[in-house]
């Protein structure tokens, strides 16, 4: 189940989707929400929770009935996780739909609890050094 409630329930408001919606729960295939409709929502939820969509690739998340791409193995699923991350960020667009949190790549995340960490760490390997640099 998704964390955030009024995206949850935007999206049930929207499809009439009866089952649990995940972050993973695709927009075309999931809740069969495709061509005008697709276009529709999008427009939808940028309007709801103030999201730049000057950027979105459309066509790239849904192609028309008669487009090409439907052929093409670069067709792309959009989910309701990328929509999250594009409420994070402000923006829905390839770079925020492409981000994987687990991505070995990316920089690590900080959190308050690392910063902590770190600085005990810092802390401990001062004192330390404080104490070598005193018995010598």
């Amino acid at each position: 189940m998704i964390e955030n409630k009024d995206l949850d329930q935007f999206i049930l408001q929207y499809s009439g989707y009866s089952n649990t919606i995940y972050d993973n729960t695709s927009i075309s295939r999931d809740l069969n929400i495709k061509n005008e409709a697709a276009f529709d929502f999008i427009q939808a939820y940028s309007e709801q929770f103030n999201i730049d969509i000057s950027s979105f690739d459309f066509v790239k998340y849904f192609p028309s009935a008669d487009s090409q791409d439907l052929l093409s193995n670069t067709r792309t699923d959009l989910t309701v996780g990328d929509l999250i991350r594009g409420i994070k960020a402000g923006e829905l667009n390839d770079d925020i739909i492409a981000f994987e949190e687990n991505d070995p790549n990316l920089p690590p995340k900080l959190t308050i609890k690392k910063i902590i960490l770190g600085a005990i760490l810092v802390l401990v390997v001062a004192a330390i050094l404080t104490v070598i640099a005193i018995w010598l």
